[in-house]
């Protein structure tokens, strides 16, 4: 089966103390937001992995889908979203945003 590929701009990521809360959400997205950053990219889940490549279609990066322990969607703007991925090799955890076009393509990965 072919990987379904999706447009979307990453935001970037921030790593976190693994004491997370839902609380803290605010002030993370808050961190990714100020660093002014935003890249265009596809991405797809294909075998538990998510998988994200430019437009050239180089792998910039991959995340099993069974290590990720939050994911959340903007209030205010549904297209907006984010998830939380726990790294077993040492205690922190890495929240990672985007945006995609809408939010049917949200709801068809997560």
């Amino acid at each position: 089966m072919k990987m379904k590929l999706i447009p979307v701009i990453y935001f970037g990521f921030t790593a976190m103390d693994c004491r997370f809360s839902s609380p803290m959400l605010p002030w993370i997205v808050s961190e990714i937001r100020k660093r002014d950053f935003c890249e265009k990219l596809s991405f797809g889940v294909e075998c538990g992995i998510l998988q994200a490549y430019n437009p050239d279609f180089e792998l910039q990066f991959s995340h099993k889908i069974n290590q990720m322990i939050r994911f959340s969607q903007a209030d205010l703007d549904p297209t907006t979203f984010l998830y939380i991925l726990k790294d077993d090799n040492d205690r922190l955890l890495y929240c990672y945003m985007y945006q995609a076009q809408t939010p049917k393509d949200v709801s068809i990965h997560f």
